[in-house]
């Protein structure tokens, strides 16, 4: 990556006041943030942003969800991990790119536990009345495999 840009910062070992000063100073027009709030963050570099130090603050797909963050301007995604019905539920601009598709899904071999013409559950099978409200978390997508529902 760094061979094919104009110029190449390693900033993790700046402090939060140091990346925004340095964001600043660079004149950065647009600034992307990769992880979100997932494991591979730190933090700084969101703590950073929420300085505003770039005219225009992104978030692509490192969390694949709204940041829900005042100082994030817009949300990089794709019409299949990104509908756009759900726009509504992101404080971002959606931005969303064609012929493109989140790696980090499924692979295409698993694709069919999305869409089984077999399966068909309710929330009664698992003891829920209709009106229940069920939360889950799937951050890591790779375990939900065919076996687990059957």
């Amino acid at each position: 990556m760094e061979a094919h840009c104009d110029a190449f910062v390693d900033v993790s070992n700046m402090s939060v006041t140091e990346l925004a000063a340095r964001v600043t100073a660079d004149k950065i027009h647009v600034l992307v943030d990769l992880n979100g709030y997932t494991q591979g963050s730190t933090g700084t570099f969101l703590h950073a942003m929420a300085r505003t130090p770039a005219p225009i603050q992104l978030h692509f797909h490192g969390q694949p969800s709204t940041m829900g963050a005042p100082f994030v301007d817009g949300y990089v995604g794709d019409p299949t991990s990104t509908p756009v019905e759900y726009r509504s539920a992101y404080t971002e601009r959606l931005i969303l790119l064609p012929d493109f598709y989140l790696v980090h899904s499924l692979p295409a071999v698993r694709r069919e536990v999305w869409s089984h013409p077999d399966i068909s559950v309710s929330r009664s099978d698992f003891g829920f009345a209709d009106h229940d409200l069920v939360l889950a978390s799937f951050l890591q997508p790779y375990k939900i495999e065919p076996r687990l529902w059957q």
